[in-house]
């Protein structure tokens, strides 16, 4: 078992988060950083944790996926047996609703993270979760969405017939891009070319509209296409949360029923 491990790492002062998060991983595996400015102390503090850790400098565009598919491209993904793709995420100052779960600050990031490789036993659950045979990509259970933005489609539809593949309106895929999936998959991913031009050079944090957003969806159509399941696992936090949300549900559907009793038909 051998795993590639990408982190794009636009936010240098997010690097212990990521080492700390790396210790939970208890298999041999590779790691590449991807930066879009390059910086020797963030290699230095990288390089002592994990001394033959990769690095590559990249554009700024494209968010995390441009940087993805740059170092992928690099890689014999076939002598891997999964690949785990996660980068830093800004802290947001405005809360953002994700299926009826509220997030503010880094607790999106945390919950994309945390599922995957939040400690070991989160980690040994991803392996466990991706080593069954109809499964082939991994992450955070909140985090699943079936449903893309209504402007992201036009792109989406664009590359699904670039890729010969069948664009599903329900297709689900991993709100955030990051996961853990069958090198397959992203062998396929990558035989369709990208060019700079194609990737918006705004990247900021919640926008949506741009190519590496609908390669967002086609991460999670790509894995569908192929016969396999998108799973979602779950951190002790991802998992309170989850069972919080759902209790406040039922509790309000039960205040409802006791003040605004059903009307019956006469």
């Amino acid at each position: 078992m051998r795993i590639l491990v990408h982190i794009h790492l636009h936010y240098h002062d997010q690097v212990r988060f990521f080492l700390r998060r790396l210790e939970n991983i208890t298999v041999p595996f590779d790691v590449v950083f991807t930066l879009t400015e390059d910086n020797e102390q963030t290699r230095q503090s990288i390089l002592r944790e994990i001394p033959t850790a990769s690095f590559l400098v990249v554009k700024n565009i494209g968010y995390d996926v441009y940087p993805f598919l740059q170092a992928m491209g690099r890689y014999r993904l076939d002598e891997y047996d999964c690949i785990l793709k996660l980068h830093s995420k800004n802290s947001r100052e405005s809360s953002v609703s994700i299926n009826h779960l509220h997030y503010k600050g880094y607790e999106w990031r945390d919950d994309l993270v945390d599922p995957l490789i939040g400690s070991k036993y989160c980690f040994k659950n991803t392996l466990r979760q991706l080593l069954k045979k109809n499964v082939g990509m991994v992450g955070s259970f909140n985090l699943i969405v079936n449903k893309e933005e209504e402007r992201n489609r036009l792109n989406t539809k664009s590359l699904c017939d670039d890729y010969g593949i069948t664009y599903r309106e329900d297709c689900l895929f991993f709100e955030g891009t990051m996961f853990a999936c069958r090198p397959q998959i992203i062998q396929r991913i990558l035989t369709r070319p990208f060019s700079e031009s194609e990737f918006s050079s705004t990247c900021t944090t919640g926008g949506i509209g741009t190519l590496a957003h609908s390669m967002e969806t086609v991460f999670g159509v790509m894995c569908q296409e192929m016969g396999y399941a998108i799973k979602g696992v779950h951190s002790a936090r991802t998992f309170r949360k989850f069972l919080l949300m759902c209790l406040k549900s039922i509790f309000h559907k039960d205040l409802r029923k006791l003040f605004f009793p059903m009307r019956r038909g006469a």
